[in-house]
């Protein structure tokens, strides 16, 4: 019974374009309506367009920003290719090549969670500071990245001039589905 009680406390919530100014709206979901939780004074339910209804998936972006079904987000991923320059014994290796990749995706909700490109969205705010100190200090991609970037190999300052290494860890929202279709192109 204890484990039970100590669960945390889910922050479920919905959002959706009011009809009558097609303005967002937050709040918990009532059938089609929405019960805006404003400073949790109920108020009176409000129409939304049911086509553009998303849940909050309990992730926040790179910038802190709630992301919710039917955003648009960028992610990125880097892959590094090494090569030996010496004899043993290690680390007698540099950056043969490297590739940065940049993809724009919705957030959906299909088998059983919220996924990015068919992935589920990672819970990185759940990390420790220690496990942020450990990421720091043995990944060796973080700190080939965090190297090129500060000498700005291959042009990657001009290229992404707001990359970080964070942003190889949690998706940026950059737009919805319903107010930006065109990032998606």
């Amino acid at each position: 019974m204890d484990g039970l009680m100590n669960k945390q406390k889910r922050n479920i919530q919905f959002r959706g374009k009011r009809i009558e100014d097609n303005k967002w709206i937050y709040g918990y979901l009532a059938s089609n309506d929405f019960i805006n939780n404003i400073n949790e004074i109920a108020v009176p339910s409000e129409e939304v367009y049911t086509e553009t209804i998303g849940q909050f998936t309990e992730v926040y972006d790179i910038n802190g920003t709630p992301i919710f079904e039917g955003d648009i987000v960028e992610t990125f991923t880097i892959s590094l290719a090494y090569r030996q320059i010496g004899n043993y014994p290690p680390p007698n290796i540099e950056v043969e090549e490297y590739e940065i990749e940049r993809s724009v995706n919705v957030v959906e909700f299909s088998y059983g969670s919220f996924n990015i490109n068919g992935y589920p969205i990672m819970f990185e705010d759940m990390m420790t500071e220690e496990d942020e100190e450990y990421d720091i200090k043995f990944d060796p991609d973080r700190k080939e990245f965090e190297e090129m970037w500060e000498d700005n190999s291959y042009n990657i300052c001009d290229k992404y001039p707001y990359l970080t290494w964070s942003y190889f860890k949690k998706p940026h929202v950059i737009g919805n589905i319903f107010d930006n279709p065109e990032l998606l192109e």
